[in-house]
């Protein structure tokens, strides 16, 4: 991987590691660079930040109480 000539491949590969783990100066600054002249890039690292709030909101419904907020079961 050159750090100054991102591959698509290898910008998308960053794109979803920085997700969980930190990046490097280095990988930042050339997916920076790479982001600023590839509309695609830019579009999936769009794409991907949907699908963390989408998780995210999924993750806090799950997590919620099921029975908040109903009637006590009749006897």
């Amino acid at each position: 991987m050159s750090l100054l000539k991102l591959t698509c491949r290898e910008a998308a590969r960053l794109l979803v590691e920085r997700r969980s783990r930190a990046t490097g100066l280095g990988e930042r600054l050339s997916l920076r660079l790479h982001l600023g002249i590839c509309s695609m890039c830019r579009r999936y690292d769009q794409q991907l930040g949907l699908m963390d709030q989408a998780l995210g909101r999924w993750r806090a419904y799950r997590d919620e109480d099921p029975t908040e907020g109903e009637d006590p079961p009749a006897r």
